[in-house]
Order: C-alpha cells, then structure tokens, then sequence
C-alpha cells in the first residue's frame, strides 16, 4: 500500500507540474499595438495668429487707414479747390455727371506724388499744376475701377487734382427720330435720372 500511494502522489505531481509549466509558456497575445502616445486629456490647441483684414468701405477698398475728411463744397474749380494738406485722405460725392470736385495741396520740396481713387462709378482722375495744367491723368475706364497716378515727380509749387465722372463725348451729328405711324403708340424712353457717386480719395508725398 505505501509503494502505491507514493506512485500516485509522483503520478499528481507530475500531471500539475506540466499544466503549469504549459500555462506559464503560452506567448500573450494582443488584439491591437499598444499607443505611441496616449493622451489623458485633449491637448490645449495653439492661440490663432491670424487677424482679420479691415472690411471693405462700402464704395472700394482703399487700402489706406485713418479717417475720412468730408469733401467742402463749392470746390469745383481750381480757386475754389478744397485745400487739405498732404497726405490727404477725402470722402466726396460726385453730385451729378457734370460735377467735378478738386482739392489742392502744397509742395516745398522736389518730391514724388501718389494718388489714387475708388469708387463705384466710373471716374476720371487729373493732376494739374498751378497753371492748371494736367501734368498726369488716369482713366482706366469702368465702373468700380480704381483711378491713380503712382509716384509722379513734382517740384515745389501748387497742385490741383481734380477728380469727375466719365462722360462719352457727344456726337456732331444726331438722329432726328422718325414719327410714329398713324394709329400706333409713340414710346418715350425715360431720362435717365442723375445718380450720386460717392469716392475716397488719397494722395500722399514723397521727398526725393
């Protein structure tokens, strides 16, 4: 009996040693690699280092910042031209299409002049000396299309700039129109009616 009860006990001993051993060697398996990085919390995004551009005025973008001084009528010739000190930066109106608007400025030295204009209309810009001459003139041509001289030279002296709107120049010749025909309505187009055009203007100097 004894040499039987220790065959069983080496018998037992054996059978759990190799369950053991067999559970201990199994590779561990994993569904899915582990995160390089595991974040506890969502990280703090970095503050925005855009800022927004100025609006558009309601009339173009002029590119220029500071206020808007009113336009002082009558300034419709060059000795009632509005005088404002250079740079210069106006909001005016063309009142009607034979309206012209000037504004005069001082120079004391040799220097380079910058204009520029925007408006919704189509607008014509003049620079004129003191004669009243127009040394430089642009008109682009189109409504909402920007108007200026870039870096025009200029002595010491007076100048006038003169801005209006753009009309087509009247033919020599017109059409009389045929009379209706017996029996038939006669059609009249309406006038067209005078619309205000406003307009930033700005102009700055440069000594040489």
């Amino acid at each position: 009996m004894g040499r039987l009860r220790a065959a069983l006990g080496l018998v037992v001993c054996g059978v759990c040693a190799a369950a053991c051993k067999g559970k201990t060697a199994a590779p561990v398996k994993r569904t899915r690699p582990a995160p390089a990085v595991e974040y506890v919390a969502p990280p703090t995004p970095a503050p925005a280092t855009h800022v927004a551009a100025e609006p558009m005025t309601p009339i173009g973008k002029l590119a220029v910042a500071g206020t808007r001084a009113p336009e002082a009528e009558p300034n419709n010739d060059s000795k009632a031209a509005q005088a404002m000190p250079a740079p210069l930066l106006i909001a005016g109106t063309l009142a009607d299409p034979t309206d012209v608007d000037m504004f005069t400025f001082a120079v004391d030295q040799p220097s380079a002049v910058a204009v520029t204009a925007v408006s919704t209309g189509d607008l014509v810009l003049e620079l004129r000396d003191s004669s009243g001459a127009v040394v430089a003139k642009s008109d682009r041509g189109g409504n909402a299309v920007a108007e200026g001289v870039p870096n025009f030279p200029v002595s010491k002296g007076r100048y006038v700039i003169a801005i209006k709107a753009f009309r087509k120049a009247e033919t020599a010749k017109s059409k009389t129109p045929k009379p209706p025909k017996p029996n038939s309505a006669a059609t009249v187009a309406p006038a067209p009616a005078d619309v205000a055009v406003p307009y930033e203007l700005h102009a700055v100097l440069s000594p040489n």
